[in-house]
């Protein structure tokens, strides 16, 4: 067992029911250690969705739906539920069965998922995290993109948008008028088209909090999913710690290392760590 490895288990101790789950897939080893929900009482039944009730919201107008192109997210290592046989959406699905799970056992919707340092797959793992929770059974899904230093999300989907976060925080534009919503799932994408200067100081303003707010609290059973920058790179995460509920921890195999994750549970240590996604892994 190496240094991280053992960083990665003795925090585990310090999660609730303790419980970790480990699955190979194809992308690499996704190791999650997670709460374990079935240890404590059922809210609710988690059912994915097998076509469109009437209790979800109007559909949204025509020019702000997009159907993904296959070949981009095959090329952008985006996996959707359509491929249910595969292992890694096996994976996939049940990384997202407990995360699902302990948010609503919590009454949280908000969950921010970084790494420590660049390049290790966070923004990877809250893309594809977000399409198998947009599956289930009454639940409709926000991906945010919050890394202002460099935004991607909507790159890595292919999406050609006109408008962003960034407009929300100018006052141009409000959210309804900002998300983009996915074909096919109950999905949608806060996008940030460019990058934001003082991006600590906008986490901080009063106008965040009122973009953020407004994603959520009209909107029943609205999970966001935030794609944050590095927890190490700037003050963002801290910035923003007090607009997420939990988070959950990318790992990469080989490249993270023991003093960096260390320092990153140590400045959140004020909020829940629900889990870690360990990816990259050698088999």
């Amino acid at each position: 067992m190496n240094k991280v490895d053992s960083l990665r288990n003795e925090r585990e101790r310090d999660v609730p029911f303790g419980a970790r789950l480990s699955v190979e897939t194809e992308l690499g080893y996704i190791d999650a250690a997670l709460s374990h929900a079935d240890q404590t009482e059922e809210k609710g039944a988690l059912v994915e969705k097998v076509e469109i009730t009437d209790d979800v919201d109007k559909t949204p107008a025509a020019n702000q739906v997009h159907k993904l192109k296959e070949s981009t997210l095959e090329k952008n290592r985006i996996v959707t539920p359509k491929y249910h046989n595969s292992e890694t959406s096996s994976a996939y699905k049940i990384l997202r069965t407990q995360v699902a799970k302990i948010l609503l056992q919590n009454n949280w919707n908000r969950l921010a998922i970084f790494s420590a340092r660049e390049g290790q797959g966070s923004t990877l793992t809250a893309t594809n995290l977000a399409f198998f929770m947009s599956i289930l059974h009454g639940y409709k899904i926000t991906l945010a993109d919050i890394n202002f230093k460099k935004p991607s999300v909507h790159k890595g989907l292919g999406l050609e948008l006109h408008k962003g976060i960034n407009d929300c925080l100018l006052g141009d534009s409000n959210v309804d008028e900002v998300l983009a919503h996915i074909d096919g799932y109950d999905l949608s994408i806060m996008p940030c088209l460019d990058e934001i200067d003082n991006s600590s100081e906008v986490l901080m303003s009063p106008k965040f909090k009122e973009v953020i707010t407004d994603i959520t609290s009209p909107r029943k059973n609205e999970i966001v999913i935030m794609d944050m920058p590095p927890a190490l790179s700037a003050d963002d995460v801290l910035a923003s710690i007090d607009h997420w509920d939990a988070s959950l921890i990318v790992i990469q195999h080989g490249v993270t290392k023991e003093k960096d994750l260390k320092k990153t549970l140590d400045l959140i240590a004020q909020k829940p760590v629900i889990g870690t996604v360990y990816n990259n892994v050698a088999f």
